[in-house]
């Protein structure tokens, strides 16, 4: 996994698996502390009701709104089950930041795999070291939705819960 981060030059730590969208994925994140301490001191914890994370994304509101504590750089999905699953996942996860799969050494031999993954901008990885290549994934996303707030939030509650957030 540290692998496939630093390949797709990703920034930031990764997060503890979690469920996003239907997806089983990695999260790779910025966090920013002097924003988490910010909301901290205030008391605005991560926050997943759909209309109010609606409102922040206003631009009449954007000033009033609580800072975003964290930034999504990346979305790591292991293949377990074959590498066309896998890219579904990571197709779905792709309008939230760039995204990237693991998969076994075999699949990466496989031109049709290969030849898929570039074709969406999803990143491909082999999982042993030792297998050269990659498929690096396209970088940036569409324009900002209400729905990339809530993953931020879900990502932040997710991040707290296992402690990895710097203290404030």
């Amino acid at each position: 996994m540290a692998r496939a981060v630093r390949v797709f030059g990703w920034s930031g730590v990764a997060l503890p698996e979690i469920m996003l969208v239907g997806c089983r994925v990695i999260p790779i994140v910025d966090i920013d502390p002097i924003a988490h301490r910010a909301r901290e001191c205030s008391g605005d914890g991560p926050n997943l009701d759909a209309d109010v994370l609606l409102t922040w994304e206003w631009l009449r509101s954007a000033a009033h709104s609580p800072p975003t504590a964290l930034h999504l750089t990346g979305v790591l999905v292991v293949a377990r089950r074959g590498w066309r699953r896998a890219l579904r996942q990571a197709r779905s996860m792709r309008g939230f930041g760039p995204a990237g799969v693991l998969v076994p050494p075999a699949a990466f031999d496989d031109e049709e795999c290969r030849l898929e993954f570039a074709l969406h901008g999803i990143g491909l990885v082999p999982s042993d070291p030792d297998v050269d290549g990659v498929v690096v994934p396209e970088q940036g996303t569409a324009l900002r939705q209400p729905t990339d707030r809530w993953i931020e939030e879900t990502l932040y509650r997710h991040a707290l819960d296992h402690g990895l957030c710097p203290p404030a």
